[in-house]
């Protein structure tokens, strides 16, 4: 008899446990996601918000989910989603890998702003467009004359050092600049406070596949070149990279 008891009321209490939505907000703004993450509450299901970068595959508005979720479930979902503007919402089963890691109770919801619906892939226009996925060090190639890089940090302002991004701090010193960068469309530009004038690069992101990681690539490519900082490599584009897990 005791044992049939416990028995009920562990069945009653994994039948009103909350399922979860990881929601993938990079690219969205903090009053959105709190609105979208307030209407999913509302129905029953956990939200927890995170800002990594979305995988590959996701070109689009994307649930994920697993083959045992029913389809009045994602139905739910999508009908909320739909009243904050995201009317279309592709459908995609999960795999288990990395930050991206999905159990049968719980869901991943990528999400892109309103503003890129026109775009046929969401993520490559996010990626060149948004603000937040350029902050980082970019450092010329090896082919270029000289070795520089830039330092694109999160408040706006930059570093831009002649010399590698290991070099010593003392070699740096006098040929360092500073300054504010600013992202217009797919245009950065960097203004300068020792000097009056400013840079403009073209901003292009690529991806390639190296084995079972995904390699982002971001470059910058010099629209003009200001005559004092000539002697950073004429022409020379900058990059930064990193890699992750390249599945969902």
């Amino acid at each position: 008899m005791k044992f049939c008891l416990l028995l009920f009321f562990y069945l009653l209490c994994v039948g009103c446990t909350n399922q979860k939505i990881y929601l993938f907000a990079r690219y969205i703004e903090p009053k959105q996601t709190e609105k979208i993450e307030t209407e999913l509450e509302k129905i029953g299901f956990e939200v927890e918000s995170n800002n990594h970068y979305f995988p590959a595959k996701v070109e689009d508005n994307t649930l994920v989910h697993s083959l045992t979720f029913k389809q009045g479930q994602v139905n739910r979902i999508k009908q909320i989603l739909s009243l904050l503007d995201y009317s279309n919402i592709s459908n995609e089963f999960y795999s288990f890998t990395g930050k991206h890691f999905f159990s049968r109770d719980s869901f991943g919801l990528y999400l892109f702003p309103t503003a890129l619906d026109l775009y046929a892939n969401k993520r490559q226009a996010a990626e060149k467009l948004f603000k937040q996925d350029l902050v980082g060090v970019y450092e010329t190639q090896i082919s270029c004359s000289t070795q520089s890089y830039i330092e694109l940090k999160s408040d706006a302002s930059f570093v831009q050092v002649e010399g590698g991004f290991d070099s010593k701090i003392e070699d740096k010193l006098s040929s360092l600049h500073r300054g504010k960068w600013i992202l217009i469309g797919a245009k950065l530009e960097l203004i300068y406070y020792n000097i009056s004038s400013q840079q403009v690069f073209n901003v292009s992101a690529k991806t390639a596949s190296v084995g079972p990681f995904l390699q982002r690539l971001k470059i910058l490519s010099p629209q003009n070149q200001l005559l004092p900082l000539s002697s950073y490599g004429l022409g020379c584009r900058y990059q930064k990279s990193l890699m992750e897990t390249n599945q969902l």
